[in-house]
């Protein structure tokens, strides 16, 4: 049995739990991060299987400010595979795929909306701004904004790509908050989009001296040569021995003496207790509900409360030479309408390199 000490315990070994405990300890506070499986990384995981790069999670992830700060700090810069933020992202709607359009031109060229659908998305600034403060769907905000075609062809197959969730169910507040405040804060989403480039503008003048100095930020695209999961093994490398993997049994209680959180759980065949003056979740929500309902049953009720939707990733591989027309881009996302039975399609090796075998995509 072992008794310690500890002024932060982070429950939970995914990408969340990884960084923040990081942080923590590149801070200096005595932190002890724990997971119940027998690796870091939650849902990313690469694995290389017969010369293909297969991510059972996410395959690549927008390179913020953030995250390249993070890389830098870690000095896996060397490491980061980066693909073209502008590669095109195509629509399967009416049996066909569409090119996003990506500028005024694409826009009315394109036959993904019909002419009455453009014109009703150019009516947008017309359109009055919402009274209630009442949380709004993604869906009826976009139908109310933009028109049911746009609706229903573009943000629907957008909102389901990077949530694998129901648009009439997910909250525009939290999921999409940038797009809610243009309404509230100028009136639309097209006034707020000029409005916000024209303050871009006026601060870019009024800094010059500062930005001619500074690195250009622009749009990235990026993964890692050996998948996502190299950041997060890296993360669990750098933790160390303040990280256990493995952990079961595990149960937390506040003192009514010291106020003070009591962790306990079983690791290596042993019954560990560690008290700490902070506990972090990260962990899914009902793992995080069952933890906490002893502690605040409402709490519990809650996080209980989160829905999932059921995800699986499967992968296809062809001979690049039995593809009629060269695949370049993104990949594509369907149109609910379209009942398909996928949410839509990456292209990896038009992406990345290194992901299939020579002459194979996938």
């Amino acid at each position: 049995m072992g008794n310690s000490r500890r002024d932060v315990v982070v429950i939970g070994a995914g990408l969340a739990g990884l960084v923040c405990a990081y942080r923590l300890k590149s801070l200096g506070i005595d932190v002890a991060l724990v997971e119940k499986a027998d690796r870091v990384g939650g849902v990313i995981q690469s694995e290389r299987i017969d010369g293909y790069l297969i991510e059972r999670g996410p395959n690549s992830s927008q390179g913020t400010e953030e995250l390249m700060a993070l890389v830098e700090e870690l000095g896996i810069i060397d490491q980061v595979a980066e693909g073209d933020p502008k590669a095109p992202a195509y629509v399967y709607f009416n049996r066909q795929l569409h090119a996003v359009p990506a500028g005024p031109g694409a826009f009315v060229n394109s036959r993904l909306l019909s002419a009455r659908g453009k014109l009703r998305i150019l009516a947008e600034p017309f359109v009055p701004v919402r009274k209630s403060d009442e949380e709004e769907s993604v869906a009826s905000f976009a139908r109310r904004r933009i028109g049911n075609e746009a609706a229903e062809r573009m943000v629907k197959p957008f909102v389901s790509g990077i949530y694998a969730g129901d648009a009439e169910k997910l909250s525009v507040q939290a999921a999409f908050p940038r797009l809610s405040n243009l309404e509230t804060r100028y009136g639309g989403l097209i006034r707020g989009t000029m409005a916000k480039a024209r303050e871009a503008r006026l601060a870019q003048k009024s800094a010059a001296a500062v930005l001619d100095k500074a690195a250009p930020t622009r749009r990235r695209l990026v993964s890692f040569k050996t998948g996502m999961g190299f950041l997060t093994d890296t993360l669990g490398k750098r933790i160390g021995e303040d990280l256990m993997t493995g952990i079961s049994n595990l149960r937390f209680q506040i003192s009514d003496s010291t106020k003070e959180f009591l962790v306990s759980f079983d690791h290596a065949g042993n019954n560990e207790k560690i008290a700490a003056r902070r506990v972090m979740l990260a962990t899914p929500s009902l793992a995080a509900s069952r933890l906490v309902a002893p502690i605040s049953g409402e709490l519990g009720e809650l996080l209980e409360a989160i829905e999932y939707p059921p995800l699986a990733v499967l992968y296809l591989s062809y001979d690049k030479s039995a593809i009629k027309n060269r695949l370049v881009g993104f990949g594509f996302l369907a149109a609910p309408a379209e009942k398909l039975n996928i949410l839509g399609c990456v292209w990896n090796t038009s992406l990345f390199k290194d992901r299939a075998p020579e002459g194979k995509a996938l």
